[in-house]
């Protein structure tokens, strides 16, 4: 039973800070557009604690209400008043999407540190003539002024802009709860996302050393295969010569033995006929059989006694 009583307990507790920081979330968001639309449209000449004048009716977009908040931020913090709108923007957007309540003190003096950092940083550049500046003793307005001067005094322009530069950085890190190793982490996914984009997608110069490399390839593919051809003509050709003159060598010695056996046969008959003929070697030699020579007999005459 106790603990049923004590589970029903945490689940309202929880649904009471959700509803909690929406709440806190909207009313923030709220006051973010009602001061910047008063900034943005804010004029000194406007009915206010600082300007006095034949003027009644303010321009300003939130009235006189509008009127009196811009002139007290601008006289006060100058230019850096456009940053509390974005913080408190920035606050709504953390408390409407976190799951916990969080007590917006600390944030508040975080934003309210880096608002007063930032008008002494903006104090120490040069006067912009601005329109809405008319007013106000610098770029920071009299917040700004204050501290650029004291701080200058103490360490000179150069000092006091590294002290209020880092100021800064530390109370936005306060003010918004983040760290700068979260923020490197998240600046490096898309570096690491873009590196592997490029990695994948290869540049001009690198599709530039491809083409180049496959066209030398292609080349030199092409180079030695011409190479081949030639010397497998040449081959082809070596051949071919060998065998004419293997072929003619054997022709050669065909007619030669064909000679040598009609030469043969030749004198073979002739001693059958009782004929006296030439040597065979010299007929060989002569390259032309050699005809026989007969000699005539003389025959016996016979002489009539008359």
């Amino acid at each position: 039973m106790g603990a049923r009583i004590s589970t029903r307990s945490r689940g309202r507790t929880s649904g009471n800070k959700s509803l909690t920081d929406e709440v806190l979330a909207v009313v923030l968001l709220a006051a973010a557009v009602l001061l910047m639309i008063s900034f943005v449209t804010y004029d000194p000449w406007d009915p206010s604690w600082n300007s006095v004048g034949t003027k009644q009716t303010p321009s300003n977009g939130i009235g006189v209400v509008g009127a009196y908040a811009g002139d007290i931020f601008f006289h006060l913090f100058g230019l850096a008043s456009f940053a509390l709108p974005a913080l408190l923007i920035l606050i709504a957007a953390r408390l409407f999407f976190s799951n916990r309540l969080q007590l917006p003190a600390r944030k508040i003096a975080g934003a309210s540190l880096l608002i007063v950092t930032l008008a002494g940083l903006l104090a120490l550049l040069p006067k912009l003539g601005l329109y809405k500046l008319e007013n106000t003793v610098s770029n920071g307005g009299m917040v700004g002024y204050l501290i650029e001067g004291q701080l200058a005094s103490l360490m000179n322009i150069g000092g006091a802009a590294i002290v209020l530069a880092v100021a800064t950085v530390l109370t936005l890190m306060l003010t918004l709860e983040v760290s700068l190793a979260s923020i490197a982490r998240r600046l490096r996914s898309p570096r690491d996302v873009r590196a592997d984009t490029r990695a994948a997608r290869p540049s001009v110069l690198s599709r530039l050393r491809g083409w180049w490399a496959v066209r030398w390839e292609r080349r030199r593919q092409l180079v030695r295969e011409r190479r081949a051809e030639r010397l497998e003509l040449k081959r082809q050709k070596n051949e071919e010569r060998e065998l004419r003159r293997a072929e003619e060598l054997a022709r050669v010695e065909e007619e030669r033995r064909q000679r040598a056996e009609e030469v043969r046969r030749w004198e073979q008959q002739q001693e059958v006929a009782g004929t006296v003929v030439v040597s065979g070697q010299e007929a060989v030699e002569a390259d032309l059989p050699r005809m026989p020579e007969v000699v005539p007999r003389k025959s016996p005459v016979v002489e009539r006694r008359e």
